[in-house]
C-alpha cells in the first residue's frame, strides 16, 4: 500500500463510488472522468498479489497493476466523496472477496454510508433510438436512494440477474458486514461492443450524467469522452455457466 495524501481530519457527509474495471470498462471510465473533472487528489494506491501479471507501461515506464483511490472535498462541505478506481481486478474469487471485505473496510473506518458501484448492463441489442438506459439495484428495497435513483430520467429497477466481481461484493459485504448502504448503477451498452473491450462513450455519458444530477456534483463543460481502457481484457469470455444476454434479459459480467 502506497499512501500519497492523508484524509483530512473533518470529512463531511463521506460516500465512495467506484467503479474497477470490467469487460466493458463503462464504469471504470465513468470515474476517471468524474476524478479528473473534479480534480479529486489520490491518497492512496493498493498493489495486489492477485491482480493479473501484467506491466503497464505509461510515458515509457513501467509500473505494476494498483487499485487506486482519490478524495473529494466538497467546498461547499456538504458531502466528500471517495473514488476507488484501478488498472484491473483480482484474478481469483478468493482474491475478490479479499479486496471487497478491505475496500469496504477501509470506507467503513472513514464514515461512509453509501456506497454506489458502476458498470455496464450487456444486452444483445439496445436501442439506437432511445436514450441510454440505467438500471438500478440497491443493498435494501426500501432504502430512499433506490427510489431516488428511479426518479431520475430513464433509469429501471434490476430486478435479477448477476453481478460479477468487485463491483457487486464490495457494496453487497458493506451492507451485510457493516451497515453501509449500497446502491449498483448499470449503464445499458451492447455486447458486440463490450466483446471488442472498448468502452461505449454513450454509457460512460449516462453514468456521468446520473450521478450529478444525483449528488448534485459541480462538473464543469463535458466530462464525457471515449477511451478504451490499457488493461482491457479484450478476448475475455463469459463464464462457464452464465446466462447468455437477449434484448430483453442481460447478464453483468464484473
Amino acid at each position: 500500500m502506497k499512501t500519497y495524501k492523508k484524509v483530512p481530519k473533518k470529512i463531511n457527509n463521506p460516500i465512495c463510488i467506484q467503479g474497477l474495471p470490467d469487460i466493458s470498462n463503462v464504469g471504470t471510465e465513468a470515474v476517471k472522468q468524474l476524478v479528473d473533472n473534479l480534480k479529486a487528489k489520490k491518497i492512496m494506491e493498493l498493489g495486489f498479489n492477485d491482480l493479473p501479471p501484467i506491466i503497464i507501461i505509461n510515458d515509457g515506464i513501467p509500473h505494476l497493476p494498483v487499485i487506486q483511490i482519490h478524495f473529494w472535498k466538497d467546498p461547499e462541505n456538504k458531502q466528500d466523496i471517495f473514488f476507488i478506481s484501478g488498472d484491473d481486478q483480482p484474478l481469483t474469487s478468493r482474491g475478490i472477496y479479499t479486496i471487497s471485505q478491505y475496500l469496504a473496510e477501509l470506507m467503513s473506518k472513514n464514515g461512509v454510508k453509501l456506497i454506489v458501484t458502476l458498470g455496464a448492463y450487456i444486452v444483445e441489442s439496445p436501442s439506437r433510438k432511445d436514450p441510454t438506459k440505467i438500471y438500478v439495484a440497491t443493498t435494501h428495497k426500501e432504502t430512499e436512494h433506490l427510489e431516488k435513483f428511479l426518479s431520475l430520467p430513464h433509469a429501471k429497477p434490476m430486478t435479477e440477474g448477476e453481478i460479477l466481481g468487485a463491483n457487486g461484493m464490495v457494496p453487497a459485504l458493506a451492507k451485510q458486514n457493516f451497515n453501509i448502504d449500497g446502491a449498483i448503477i448499470l449503464s445499458e451498452t451492447s455486447a458486440q461492443l463490450a466483446s471488442t473491450g472498448n468502452n461505449d462513450p454513450n454509457a460512460t455519458k449516462a453514468l456521468v450524467e446520473t450521478l450529478k444530477k444525483y449528488f448534485n456534483l459541480p462538473l464543469n463543460g463535458n466530462p464525457t469522452k471515449s477511451q478504451t481502457h490499457p488493461t482491457a481484457h479484450k478476448d475475455k469470455k463469459p463464464l462457464k455457466g452464465e446466462p447468455q444476454e437477449t434484448q430483453h434479459q442481460s447478464s453483468y459480467i464484473g
